[in-house]
């Protein structure tokens, strides 16, 4: 199973004491996996057709989450239909006798369908009908796909006669390792990073979340580089004045941007700067990293830009947080 999307579903992952072999399709050792895997997860793949599995974890690519395992296929003899249905049917005699609701779950049908709803088909049927022609766009695709170049790229104008440094490579602990090649393979295969020829290197590191059952998160320490940037004085909305716009209204929505920085491109010939490195080489963001001096104001003028024609007309923004308010549902739904 992919680690990402065994961290997206939430999986509980548990690690080994002790690194076991893995071997890909090719027969090549997989250095990633072996080292954690699930917890028993329950796979629906029939009407009323359920198996518990534990997956191995490692990197895979974007468009397979699971492989099923060559025994288990042996076992559940799946058939294809080439018929208008074009569906995979388990018709097997084991099926039959071992995968029901009541023996893998012990729930009848009903109860088992509704047990095993992800948190994400809970969150869609919880949009109210007359938002969903929307769902595309908060879908996972949707927030890895690259932007375009834009007049706001943003760059980094260094002060006269500075130059950032190259910085040393420090040690990361066990755990910072075991999930930085993961990290790094995502970034990667989306396009939000590239390989790198950079004068210049920032440190890597991996940092707790609030949540101690959250993935770390990578952060680059980009200190020295901003006190060499020429700072851009675009100014942050105020809180003050975003609330006094809201001291009557009724009827509100909030949209927070996945990953928001994300979605603004570096300029061209900037890339550099950002550059970054750890054990597996030298590395560059083609998107706008967190932690630059002038990334937030870069994110106010693009948001500015795209709202301007609604920014206190029922809309606010502050950088990737945008409030849809209204006295009214009709004005509400307008905006929307």
């Amino acid at each position: 199973m992919s680690f990402h999307k065994a961290r997206i579903w939430k999986l509980p992952i548990i690690k080994r004491p002790r690194i076991r072999t893995i071997m890909g399709f090719n027969s090549a050792v997989d250095t990633i996996g072996g080292r954690y895997h699930t917890e028993a997860v329950v796979l629906r793949h029939q009407e009323d057709q359920y198996t518990r599995l534990n997956f191995e974890l490692s990197t895979m690519d974007d468009q397979c989450d699971i492989i099923l395992p060559h025994w288990w296929l042996q076992q559940h003899e799946p058939a294809y239909f080439f018929d208008k249905t074009q569906k995979i049917k388990f018709a097997s005699d084991y099926c039959q006798k071992n995968c029901t609701s009541t023996l893998v779950l012990g729930l009848p049908p009903t109860e088992a369908i509704a047990s095993i709803q992800t948190k994400v088909d809970a969150a869609i049927a919880a949009v109210p009908e007359k938002f969903r022609e929307f769902l595309p766009i908060v879908s996972e695709e949707a927030a890895i796909r690259m932007p375009d170049h834009q007049p706001w790229d943003h760059r980094i104008d260094l002060k006269e006669g500075e130059t950032p440094p190259h910085g040393p490579l420090f040690a990361m602990s066990g755990r910072e390792l075991d999930a930085l090649k993961p990290w790094l393979e995502k970034m990667l295969n989306s396009g939000r990073i590239r390989k790198s020829t950079s004068s210049c290197s920032a440190l890597l590191m991996f940092v707790d979340k609030k949540d101690p059952d959250d993935p770390l998160r990578p952060v680059v320490d980009y200190r020295v580089l901003n006190r060499m940037t020429v700072p851009v004085r675009h100014p942050i909305p105020l809180i003050t004045e975003l609330q006094h716009a809201l001291r009557t209204t009724k009827i509100f929505s909030k949209i927070d941007l996945k990953s928001g920085f994300f979605l603004v491109r570096m300029a061209k010939g900037h890339e550099w700067k950002t550059a970054f490195r750890c054990k597996y080489g030298l590395f560059e963001y083609v998107v706008m990293p967190m932690g630059l001096i002038n990334a937030p104001s870069t994110f106010q003028v693009m948001m500015n830009h795209l709202f301007m024609d609604l920014l206190d007309a029922g809309v606010l923004v502050y950088l990737d947080d945008i409030l849809i308010y209204a006295d009214t549902e009709e004005e509400h739904d307008r905006l929307v």
